[in-house]
């Protein structure tokens, strides 16, 4: 049986509809590619960009940022986030774990995410965690306006921690209960109250039994020292809070930092004012050896200084750097390798959506 051979005209015809065909998926291609070159991707990142399909939108917005074009070839990039990259110049797992909170805590949308990201640094969203939600815009315009804010110093014009709200807190008795307008413990009142020995304190100043072992071993070792101070104020009751709020407020305690019922982090029986040795006024602590020694030592023994400095932003409440707190010393220590608040690092790492 003779084989059929294909004649000149019928070759050409198929290599010609072979080209077209080829043509047609090459030619496209190559021009996208040549508009990803033109943006200033790399041969590596638009291999990746076609691998998470990202292509079309990338063309389309003509986004593009150095950021992303030297994450998107690593194993680690996750697509989810990619325009992130777009908006600073540089992301890592903290500002992504920052990301993820501020979603779940505070149901942030991803545009407004990509609004605060675009405009601010890690340091100035941190307080996001503890602020109510915010207009993106907004608070990007007032950050700005304090371009000096750091974790250790931060600043706005306006007042983001609006009215109290109704979170009663489930273990009130824990050492990590976390007190402020955001959080109440109700009437709680602890069990195991103990009055500090007059050596550490003025009389009759109480608190909880783990707190007040802590707290004597701090103020023995603030002596050895030459930085010796004392407590003026220790657990204060719901009544007695009540009566301060709606009354004349507290000798102990700066104005409009009376807080309501339920809120004071007195009443936990793990908080503590204290005054240096040298005086005997609140006021006068911040500018005494004995406070640089606390802010220094104090989460050695489980205290953190509950209204810092340069903070009142964030905790709500004016500076109170004689306002010691006791929270153990793992939780204390952490706090203060963190430069954060309490308020902030409770929102951001022990702080579960649904408590």
């Amino acid at each position: 049986m003779k084989k059929r051979k294909l004649n000149g005209k019928a070759l050409a015809l198929i290599c010609f509809i072979l080209l077209v065909v080829l043509s047609a998926i090459k030619v496209p291609r190559l021009i996208d590619d040549n508009k990803l070159k033109g943006l200033g991707y790399s041969e590596k990142a638009i291999s990746a960009i076609r691998k998470y399909k990202l292509k079309n939108e990338i063309i389309k917005n003509e986004y593009y940022s150095d950021a992303l074009n030297q994450e998107i070839v690593k194993d680690s990039f996750n697509k989810q986030y990619y325009r992130l990259y777009l908006v600073r110049d540089g992301f890592d797992d903290q500002d992504l774990e920052l990301y993820e909170r501020l979603k779940e805590i505070k149901g942030y949308s991803d545009e407004e995410l990509l609004t605060l990201f675009g405009g601010l640094s890690y340091e100035s969203l941190l307080p996001l965690v503890v602020f109510d939600k915010v207009d993106p815009a907004a608070y990007v315009e007032d950050c700005k306006s304090h371009p000096a804010n750091s974790l250790t110093s931060f600043k706005t014009s306006n007042n983001y921690l609006g009215s109290y709200e109704d979170n009663v807190i489930e273990n009130p008795e824990s050492i990590e209960a976390y007190v402020s307008r955001k959080f109440s413990l109700g009437d709680y009142e602890p069990a195991d109250l103990e009055t500090i020995p007059n050596r550490n304190a003025i009389s009759g100043i109480q608190l909880r039994s783990e707190a007040l072992d802590a707290f004597n071993s701090l103020c023995a070792e603030a002596r050895n020292a030459g930085n010796g101070f004392y407590a003026v104020a220790g657990y204060r009751s719901y009544a007695k809070q009540k009566e301060l709020y709606e009354g004349n407020g507290s000798p102990t305690e700066p104005d409009g930092n009376v807080l309501k019922p339920g809120y004071n982090d007195l009443q936990t029986g793990l908080s503590v004012l204290v005054v240096a040795s040298e005086n005997n006024q609140t006021s006068l602590f911040k500018d005494t050896a004995a406070y640089k020694w606390v802010l220094n030592n104090a989460h050695k023994y489980g205290f953190i200084i509950r209204y810092p400095e340069n903070m009142s932003s964030i905790t709500g409440n004016e500076a109170m750097p004689y306002y010691l707190r006791y929270v153990g010393e793992d939780l204390a220590t952490r706090i203060y390798n963190s430069k954060l608040a309490f308020d902030e690092y409770y929102m951001m790492f022990i702080y579960q959506k649904g408590q």
